[in-house]
């Protein structure tokens, strides 16, 4: 293609010299004329249909994000309580005369956290709230749940109606982590249990592994 247009260019170019030549002649014959404008017309229409080149835009490369590693952690263990309720049933009240209700713990408020075998003392303040004094020679007892070394306890003191006792126990923390409840009652001399249950609850630590990065 690009030969045939040089060719009609140069074509043209030689039929423009010729007439400049013949400039002085007689004038061209009108064949002669319509020749060289088809021939210049032809140039020009081959001239145009040359197709232009088109850049072609180039792809930008896209950036592949790397991928990033999440540290893992290991979780950190948590003691579960266990056995910790919330008040033992009071089916056994008042007898005869005698009765006692909950004061208020003096001290190992609920779910203090001891490390295995460590020893401690639970306090309770508890009312007498039947019409009779409890003697010297009645009991602290333990009832039920989790003991954790505990032992009978005399109250060694007299309580009038309507007053309040401070009463406790010596303990010892199970060596097992985990949560324990323990439940205590008065008994008066003959060993007869009356009054409201008072409870301690505790929870014993266990080893808790420090968490670890893995990258």
């Amino acid at each position: 293609m690009k030969k045939l247009v040089l060719f009609l260019i140069t074509f043209a170019l030689l039929l423009t010299a010729c007439k400049q030549e013949v400039s002085a002649t007689p004038t061209a014959t009108d064949e002669s004329v319509s020749a060289e404008a088809i021939f210049t017309a032809a140039a020009m229409t081959a001239f145009a249909q040359i197709p232009t080149a088109t850049l072609v835009p180039t792809e930008t490369a896209t950036a592949v994000p790397t991928a990033t590693v999440a540290p893992t952690i290991t979780p950190v263990a948590t003691v579960t309580p266990q056995n910790i309720a919330t008040k033992e049933s009071s089916s056994l009240t008042a007898f005869g005369c005698y009765d006692a209700a909950f004061g208020s713990d003096v001290t190992i408020p609920d779910g203090t956290f001891f490390d295995p075998g460590d020893a401690f003392t639970k306090t309770w303040e508890i009312k007498n709230t039947g019409g009779c004094e409890w003697e010297a020679d009645f009991q602290l007892i333990f009832s039920s749940g989790d003991q954790m070394s505990g032992t009978n306890n005399v109250i060694n003191t007299t309580v009038a109606s309507g007053e309040t006792g401070v009463f406790s126990v010596n303990l010892i923390a199970p060596d097992t982590p985990g949560g324990y409840t323990g439940y205590w009652r008065l008994t008066n001399a003959e060993g007869t249990i009356f009054g409201e249950a008072v409870y301690v609850v505790i929870t014993v630590d266990g080893e808790i592994p420090t968490a670890t990065v893995t990258p």
